[in-house]
């Protein structure tokens, strides 16, 4: 009888660290692919589009490497027990919770959207910067975006800022929706 109480116990602890483990990999999905997108960006500026098929390979292993390993770390590091880890969570909680201003609600993140949109009315362009914003998106992507000719004709203003045309990034952004 003691024997299967254990085992009902362990499966029961299985679970639960099951459940934990997929919802630590949802919460930290939007994170590993915001990483994965700056490193593939650093190896295409390092590679330099020489090497096209082996960019292609390394973006390819990013992808499937990074959210384990950022699971593996944030798990070893915020998620273990001990006092060091439980001092790491606090200092992480903070710095999140530090984030939580009305400035930085969904609200305040979708006014600042209209808001940018609004004052790109009367110009047909938008700054890679701003298309990142909008799209939510880092501006490597919307790099990589533009050069792939998705986000329509692509200038350079007098400053040497990357230009995009306004109603390309706005098709584009409506189509993600």
């Amino acid at each position: 009888m003691a024997a299967k109480r254990k085992s009902k116990e362990r499966n029961a602890a299985s679970g639960e660290t099951s459940r934990a483990s997929n919802e630590l990999k949802a919460a930290i999905e939007p994170v590993a692919t915001a990483l994965t997108e700056e490193l593939a960006a650093l190896l295409a500026a390092v590679l330099d589009g020489r090497k096209k098929k082996t960019l292609d390979r390394l973006s390819q292993a990013l992808s499937e490497a990074v959210p384990t390993l950022l699971q593996r770390a944030i798990e070893d590091e915020l998620l273990a027990s001990g006092e060091i880890a439980r001092e790491r969570r606090t200092r992480f909680a903070t710095v999140l919770r530090g984030r939580e201003t009305t400035a930085n609600s969904p609200q305040a993140f979708a006014t600042e959207k209209r808001n940018r949109l609004e004052e790109d009315e009367g110009n047909g362009w938008m700054s890679t910067d701003a298309a990142a914003q909008l799209l939510n998106l880092s501006p490597a992507h919307v790099k990589a975006l533009s050069e792939d000719g998705k986000l329509g004709h692509v200038d350079t203003n007098a400053d040497g800022v990357t230009m995009l045309e306004r109603t390309a990034v706005l098709l584009y952004y409506q189509r993600r929706k």
